[in-house]
């Protein structure tokens, strides 16, 4: 086993790993083909570790050869499993969706059942994901902790009907609607 194997491997299963525990915070366009590229390096870097240790194992006959093969073996199992449970904690069940388009850029609220929010900043190449907790009177819904826009705070969200559907505007302490700019449409899947 040699050294500078167990470094790579090192390095590559670490970017491997924290990349796909970062995707539930933001994703990235560029970022798609950095992760293209690792998980491109990270095969390679598999065949060629086995390659390497069944050649060891011919001249020591010993399993030990195998070590560096079984600990690229765990990262990748580690990945698909971190993989999919980010993956699932991204698809829970949401029954609201509150949404403001800025043309190149725009803001999603998912509220779930579970009375957990997820907010998603999408911009021309990418987004950014932060998670919080909502709760719901009658027809307004207040977020903890509230997440920031350009100018203001979006704490409390006032449901109101109009002509296309339901809108949500964002409401300050006394319900006054903070700026009649900012309303976002509403998908209501409890219908």
């Amino acid at each position: 086993m040699s050294f500078t194997r167990t470094i790579i491997v090192a390095i590559l299963g670490f970017i491997s790993l924290r990349y796909i525990n970062q995707q539930q915070y933001g994703t990235s366009f560029i970022a798609d083909f950095f992760w293209i590229f690792i998980l491109i390096c990270d095969i390679l870097l598999t065949i060629f570790v086995i390659f390497k240790d069944v050649q060891g194992y011919k001249t020591s006959k010993k399993l030990g050869s195998f070590l560096l093969t079984l600990v690229c073996v765990c990262i990748t199992i580690t990945a698909f499993l971190l993989n999919h449970s980010v993956k699932k904690e991204l698809n829970r069940p949401v029954f609201m969706e509150l949404y403001f388009n800025g043309d190149i850029n725009g803001i999603g609220i998912r509220l779930r059942s579970d009375s957990t929010y997820i907010y998603e900043s999408v911009f021309l190449v990418g987004s950014d994901i932060s998670y919080g907790r909502y709760k719901t009177t009658d027809s307004t819904i207040t977020l903890d902790p509230p997440f920031k826009g350009s100018k203001i705070d979006y704490h409390n969200f006032k449901l109101m009907p109009t002509a296309n559907g339901i809108q949500a505007s964002p409401i300050d302490k006394n319900n006054n609607i903070l700026s009649p700019y900012y309303n976002f449409n509403v998908i209501d899947h409890r219908k």
